[in-house]
C-alpha cells in the first residue's frame, strides 16, 4: 500500500501525462477534422454536416474520457474495489478513503 506522499507524487505525475496527452489528441483532431470536412461527400449532404460536427465533437469528449482512465489506470490511481477515479477526490487525499466504497487506498506514512 502506497503513502499519502507516493500517491500525491503520483497523481502530479498523472496530471502532468494528461495535459500532454489531451493537447495530443486535440492536434489530432484538428489535423484529421478538415481533412474529412473537405470530401466531396461531405460538401454534397449539407443536412448531415451539423450531425458530423456534433459527433466529431462528442468523439473528440469520450477520447478524452478515454484516454484519462487509461493514464489513471496505469498511475494506480483508481480505487482497487470499486475502480472509482481517484484524482479529482480532494476530500480522498485528506481521508485516504475512497469517497465512494469507503476502501483505504494509501496510509498515512
Amino acid at each position: 500500500m502506497r503513502t499519502k506522499q507516493q500517491f500525491g507524487d503520483e497523481l502530479r505525475v498523472c496530471r502532468w501525462q494528461l495535459s500532454f496527452a489531451l493537447v495530443g489528441v486535440t492536434v489530432l483532431w484538428m489535423l484529421v477534422l478538415p481533412v474529412i470536412c473537405d470530401l466531396p461527400w461531405f460538401h454534397s449532404h449539407t443536412a448531415l454536416q451539423g450531425a458530423f460536427i456534433v459527433l466529431a465533437l462528442v468523439l473528440l469528449a469520450v477520447s478524452y474520457a478515454v484516454v484519462a482512465k487509461i493514464l489513471y489506470s496505469r498511475r494506480g490511481l483508481v480505487c482497487p474495489s470499486c475502480g472509482d477515479w481517484m484524482g479529482s477526490q480532494s476530500r480522498m487525499l485528506s481521508t485516504g478513503r475512497c469517497p465512494r466504497c469507503k476502501a483505504e487506498v494509501f496510509h498515512e506514512s
